[in-house]
């Protein structure tokens, strides 16, 4: 006993109390709680497996038990055809004249209202080797062809044995569940004949699509009748497969086949029709797989959801706990940290009558004798310090206050109100347009910024260079979108000007001018996106030199590239910024001008506060 006190004294003091209940927590409820619910689900799992799997079981009992009822009707009217002695006299005479037989077929007129009594029958037929008779849609002649036919042949072998087929009418020439038995004379049990009963498909599929899932008929391994209407050709081979499967199985647990593309389980039983003792017959069963675990998952759906409930509130109940005392614990630490530091100013209490609480108040008494010791010692020398720091921080923020660019303004525009006052108002003028330039230039960070406000300083730009130029080079800047909207990343089209002055128009007599034309595209696919050209009359770029252009933009040649850097940095930023899919175009003609293009996503300003780029 004593090791494992001192193990679990070791363990909780190197251990911070928080870890040390969540760690319990799991020890002593999540995990077996977690091991007793699997036991649990597995169990109620397998219960109700078993009890879903008799259920299907059952409605497959129950859906022979209605095809038999049915059957068993179709038997019943057999037998009644079977002793009615009208039928038996006019089969067994031998006439000798069609007349004689007309006369004695009026007397059948009654076998309409039988057909019609009996709603699961669609046909019947009588054969008879009498040739003397008159056939109609009842009373069949026996031709070679017909006494050759394996059910006629049984049927005159079994002596009036039923027994059920699935064959080809000889008349419509349809396939029908047929009701077989040979017909002997009550008299002196001479053969008659053979009577067929055609059993109504629609009736046979009417009890098959009353069932709870659907159901399907097999005959010698084919699939004769189905609730499914026009049964799809491999959903009809995927049934054969798996009948002839659980046949060769000899199983009659449910089984899983790929089924209207979904899996679903089916099961089979072998029957044999009412009176008969072969079973040719194999009643098909298919549940889709959901419908076969529904009850399974509506019991342990619930059951798992409270399960887990119960863990997550006692889980949220463990951290709230451990999070309270860690909580108190760290408050009375930092308390303890605070004197330690010499910060005697700490709360006179945390709240609550606990431990916690009479600990801290202790400390709280403690802090106070100590605090008022050295303030009755120190206090001076702690004047004295605190006023040399007032003084270290005053001087520090007059030292930033010299470095402040607002002194560059200031300056700038006393120099502009003293042009103004000496009438020189072009000076002025450019001064005032340097100063928003250098402004916005020296206010700007790497986000986006109003669209309106970066050609607000492209045109300061423009304006100054004006009086630079005189007449010599015209602007114009042209809108196809509502720029009061947009965001742009800054300083991305003044580099641009820049260029088409230093580089294109420099020279330029008369005649030059610089369009900036802004407008946007919407694609089928993808962002809409903007795009921003600069267009110049001036010289052009030859041919070689913009193939090494085109190329540094294309490769991001920024620190290798010897030329226009201004175009690289801003090709980069476009790159870096918006994804590598977008950036600057350039295209120039030697003597004619230069025309560059910037592309990139539009982003409007609603749209920037809200996703915060």
């Amino acid at each position: 006993m004593s090791g494992k006190k001192n193990f679990l004294y070791k363990y909780f003091t190197k251990t911070p109390i928080k870890k040390s209940l969540q760690r319990l927590y799991l020890l002593i409820f999540l995990f077996p709680a977690i091991i007793l619910s699997s036991i649990f689900g597995g169990v109620m799992y397998s219960t109700l497996k078993v009890w879903e799997i008799q259920r299907v079981r059952n409605s497959l009992v129950n859906a022979e038990n209605s095809l038999n009822e049915m059957l068993s009707t179709i038997k019943v009217f057999s037998d009644r055809l079977y002793v009615n002695k009208p039928i038996q006299d006019i089969i067994s005479t031998r006439y000798e004249s069609a007349l004689d037989a007309y006369y004695d077929f009026t007397n059948l007129s009654f076998l309409d209202d039988y057909l019609q009594s009996y709603r699961e029958v669609i046909s019947f037929r009588i054969y008879t080797e009498n040739q003397t008779i008159i056939e109609n849609s009842y009373i069949v002649k026996v031709t070679p062809v017909i006494s050759n036919e394996f059910w006629y042949e049984k049927a005159v072998r079994t002596h009036g044995q039923i027994f059920w087929m699935y064959k080809t009418d000889s008349i419509t020439k349809k396939q029908y569940l047929s009701l077989i038995r040979s017909v002997w004379s009550l008299k002196d049990n001479s053969y008659i004949g053979v009577m067929v009963i055609n059993v109504n498909p629609e009736h046979i599929v009417r009890t098959l699509k009353n069932q709870f899932f659907e159901s399907a008929i097999a005959y010698e391994n084919q699939i004769i009748f189905s609730s499914e209407d026009n049964l799809s050709y491999a959903d009809s081979q995927a049934l054969r497969n798996e009948l002839v499967y659980q046949k060769n199985r000899k199983s009659d647990d449910i089984s899983t086949v790929f089924w209207k593309g979904s899996r679903a389980g089916i099961m089979t039983r072998e029957f044999a029709p009412a009176t008969n003792s072969i079973s040719d017959f194999t009643l098909l069963y298919i549940v889709p797989m959901k419908e076969l675990n529904r009850t399974t998952i509506q019991f342990l759906l619930p059951t798992g959801m409270i399960i887990l409930l119960i863990i997550l509130l006692s889980y949220i109940a463990i951290k709230l706990f451990s999070s309270y005392v860690n909580s108190r614990v760290r408050t009375v630490r930092d308390g303890i940290q605070s004197v330690v530091e010499n910060n005697f100013s700490i709360p006179k209490t945390i709240g609550g009558t606990d431990e916690f609480e009479q600990i801290y108040h202790s400390l709280y008494l403690m802090s106070e004798k100590v605090s008022n010791l050295i303030n009755q010692v120190y206090k001076q020398k702690l004047e004295r310090e605190q006023i040399s720091s007032r003084q270290n921080e005053i001087r520090y923020k007059m030292l930033a206050t010299q470095i402040n660019p607002h002194f560059l303004f200031n300056t700038l525009e006393t120099i502009r109100m003293k042009s103004l006052a000496m009438g020189d108002k072009d000076s002025s003028t450019m001064l005032k347009l340097l100063a928003s330039l250098l402004r916005y230039n020296l206010n700007v960070s790497g986000k986006n910024v109003p669209l309106i406000k970066e050609l607000e300083a492209v045109q300061n730009y423009l304006n100054i260079q004006r009086f630079r130029f005189g007449s010599r080079i015209s602007y114009d800047i042209i809108t196809m979108c509502d720029v009061q909207k947009l965001t742009i990343l800054p300083l991305l089209i003044q580099p641009l000007v820049e260029n088409s002055f230093s580089h294109g128009l420099e020279t330029t007599v008369s005649g030059g001018f610089i369009y900036i034309f802004i407008s946007e595209e919407k694609p089928e696919y993808g962002p809409r996106l903007l795009h921003v050209s600069v267009k110049d009359n001036g010289c052009g770029i030859p041919e070689e030199k913009l193939a090494d252009i085109n190329k540094a933009l294309k490769d991001e040649l920024v620190d290798s590239y010897e030329g226009s850097i201004g175009l690289m940095n801003v090709n980069s930023r476009i790159k870096l910024f918006y994804g590598t899919s977008y950036g600057m175009k350039i295209n120039s003609k030697e003597g004619e001008g230069t025309e560059v293009t910037l592309t990139f996503p539009l982003i409007e300003i609603e749209q920037m506060r809200n996703s915060r780029i």
